[in-house]
């Protein structure tokens, strides 16, 4: 007879074993939850296996411990609904009506349709738009088609401004340069232009406050979004269209919160794993953290690119969507077993209701996959699909080994987002050595600069608040 070995607790499971200051009880029992249902079923195919052993060690935890948290703040706040917020709301969905019932199984949960561009582009109404951060923001993907998806246009209906302005159709799909991101900004000057954003914001305006108040967010029911986070801007649009239409802005629950600076917030903001508006030093060992853990949260549906009338229902309007490359990869796999580990924790819960999910705990297994891949681990996720760009357009690989050239790109970057990585650490496993040591060295000069300059740059614009406000109370 030979011995089971798979039975035993895996690297990634024994090392949370380990996790130390916090309950004892904890770390053990979420690691044996994820060997259980890691054991659940052998896979049909190897790269089944390998999802269902990482969902069931990374993606378990984490999506568990935070909807845990989501549920029990609105339980204690008395809300009566959640929203959560298509595309990252999709499994944290399914997560939450695994455990609701332990919690508060009076809470409606509901999903709603949005995206910066399905409420960013209303909440406008158009205007502003030529220094609006939501629209010039840089992905792989960034070029001017890209940019005028954002705001509901394509670059063939506006192609007339764009030749006029010096942006000829052989630059519209090409990787966004600096002279034609100028070029482009000079369009949206433009009076004409201008008048053709109004028109298509009012219009997707009205739709969208339709959907709003037929999904209940005009009722003053007491509810709150849910979202993975970051900045928190979609709570903002949406919290001044519910303003413009006599409503108070909701609440938002996130699993994290970056920098905003001093731009104001429509509606109350809570964060699980990290809020960088309170504390600005960074505490987790996990570079490039949204986009791992917007990784985790993918859908089985485009983003939603604006809203229309069907009948007297208001529905969403997709971006074109392929589901067989999510189908292939084994999307379905990774999140059935996520959801298993929730129900896992919600039958934990029937006899230990106080337990409490250190967000530190539930993120370091997150964190090591994520920051340390095995080789096996590089390859299974790295080949995952994924989008980074707001119109869900041009999926590509997380990962994939970088070639030598890829030092010209290191060193032309400003700061290592620019060079059109996504998992830079998954990259670097699939790169055979040398190149991966020395392209690793290269990461560290260019980030370290990187992060100097931040540093500089947040001091300099400090030091020019400071200075106003001297300034002000000398007067």
């Amino acid at each position: 007879m030979e011995p089971f070995i798979q039975g035993n607790l895996n690297t990634r499971e024994s090392h949370l074993t380990t996790t130390k200051g916090f309950d004892p009880v904890v770390p053990g029992l979420l690691a044996g939850c994820s060997r259980l249902v890691r054991l659940g079923d052998p896979g049909a195919t190897s790269q089944h296996q390998r999802l269902r052993e990482i969902a069931a060690s990374a993606a378990g935890p984490f999506l568990t411990g935070f909807v845990l948290w989501v549920l029990r703040t609105a339980k204690a706040q008395r809300l009566r609904r959640l929203y959560f917020i298509s595309r990252d709301g999709f499994i944290l969905l399914k997560v939450a009506k695994e455990l609701a019932a332990s919690i508060d199984p009076n809470i409606e949960l509901r999903y709603l349709y949005g995206s910066r561009q399905a409420w960013h582009f209303p909440a406008s109404r158009g205007i502003g738009l030529e220094n609006a951060s939501w629209v010039w923001a840089w992905t792989t993907s960034y070029s001017v088609a890209t940019v005028l998806g954002r705001v509901g246009l394509s670059a063939e209906t506006v192609g007339l401004f764009l030749e006029n302005g010096g942006i000829s159709p052989e630059m519209w799909n090409e990787p966004m340069s600096r002279e034609n991101e100028a070029k482009l900004k000079r369009v949206f000057l433009n009076p004409e232009f201008q008048l053709v954003l109004q028109r298509e914001a009012e219009e997707q305006r009205d739709l969208l406050v339709a959907y709003l108040k037929q999904e209940g967010l005009l009722s003053g029911i007491d509810c709150a979004i849910v979202d993975v986070g970051w900045q928190g801007n979609l709570q903002d649009s949406l919290g001044a269209i519910l303003e413009q239409e006599g409503c108070q802005p909701v609440n938002g629950l996130y699993g994290g919160l970056t920098y905003r600076g001093n731009r104001q917030e429509k509606g109350k903001r809570q964060a699980y794993l990290f809020d960088m508006r309170d504390d600005p030093q960074w505490r987790l060992p996990i570079s490039q953290p949204q986009s791992c853990i917007e990784a985790f949260c993918a859908a089985d549906h485009g983003s939603t690119l604006r809203y229309r009338a069907e009948g007297d229902t208001i529905v969403p309007v997709f971006q074109a969507w392929s589901r067989e490359p999510f189908r292939t990869w084994g999307l379905k796999v990774f999140q059935t077993v996520a959801t298993e580990y929730a129900a896992e924790i919600a039958r934990v819960l029937l006899w230990k209701n106080d337990l409490n999910i250190d967000p530190l705990i539930a993120a370091t297994p997150l964190a090591l996959t994520w920051s340390k891949p095995t080789l096996e681990e590089a390859e299974c996720l790295g080949s995952f699909p994924f989008v980074d760009e707001q119109v869900g357009t041009a999926a590509q690989p997380l990962a994939r080994p970088l070639p030598w050239e890829h030092f010209t790109r290191i060193a032309k970057s400003q700061y290592f987002k620019s060079y059109r990585v996504i998992w830079m650490e998954g990259c670097l496993r699939l790169t055979p050595e040398p190149r991966s040591s020395l392209l690793r060295l290269a990461k560290h000069i260019k980030n370290a600069r990187g992060r100097a300059l931040a540093w500089m740059n947040r001091a300099s614009t400090l030091r020019s608040t400071r200075n106003t406000g001297t300034a002000g109370l000398a007067e």
